[in-house]
């Protein structure tokens, strides 16, 4: 494991509990994202009181 990737892991371990849940949930909505573009499904979003349906080829 590199030095920098380890400084991080330390670092997160020092955050307050909100904080590193908020880290993983972040990180848990990119992957899923990610993997709806890959596999070709929508996602859907909220947006100004409406639901928008955003298509794979306009997840960025």
């Amino acid at each position: 494991m590199s030095t920098g990737k380890r400084m991080i892991e330390k670092s997160i371990k020092e955050l307050p509990i909100e904080r590193k849940a908020e880290i993983a949930l972040k990180k848990a909505v990119a992957q899923a994202i990610a993997e709806h573009k890959r596999q070709g499904h929508s996602i859907a979003v909220w947006d100004k009181g409406k639901v928008n349906i955003i298509p794979p080829e306009e997840i960025l």
